[in-house]
């Protein structure tokens, strides 16, 4: 090594030959954090990898890109870190569906509740009046009565329909 250079240890490499023949951890390369705008996850001590490093020490460059210093941490995030963006957008798009579909089934169970509704008045409506149509009819002797008279009034049909009804509201 010459002098002011620095070789960092590197834990963790991304390796393109291994990651065709095997795959897995040789595949893994630096994490860039995509809301790098909106939050810090970074201590004071960590960097995120800038070249195949995903886990070891980095430092400080020089005009050469070599490493002057190894001073920095590489930051290794959690699985909630990594996946942030997917979480937040599965949540948002699940939560509209829920939301969705529980309009659809409240929809669904106040209009049956309307129809019991008014299948209860129809049928409270319908007893009311069938309550008066099973009155007694007027008797019509026909034989106890001059012949000159009518055995009913006018304009009364012989029917057994009540005389008197409620209207329908």
């Amino acid at each position: 090594m010459f002098p002011n250079k620095c070789a960092c240890l590197c834990k963790g490499r991304k390796d393109d030959n291994y990651c065709k023949k095997f795959g897995g951890i040789h595949c893994k390369s630096p994490f860039q954090d995509p809301l790098f705008k909106n939050r810090n996850i970074l201590r004071p001590n960590e960097l995120f990898g800038t070249r195949d490093c995903w886990s070891g020490y980095e430092g400080l460059v020089d005009e050469n890109d070599d490493f002057v210093s190894c001073h920095m941490a590489i930051y290794e995030p959690d699985y909630f870190t990594v996946h942030t963006v997917d979480i937040i957008v599965w949540s948002s798009v699940s939560f509209i569906a829920s939301f969705i579909l529980l309009w659809c089934i409240r929809r669904k169970f106040v209009l049956k509740h309307l129809s019991r509704r008014i299948a209860r008045r129809k049928n409270r409506r319908d007893s009311i009046q069938n309550a008066f149509t099973h009155r007694e009819q007027m008797p019509s002797v026909k034989n106890a009565s001059p012949p000159d008279m009518p055995t009913q009034r006018p304009g009364t049909a012989t029917s057994t329909r009540a005389r008197h009804t409620f209207r329908s509201r």
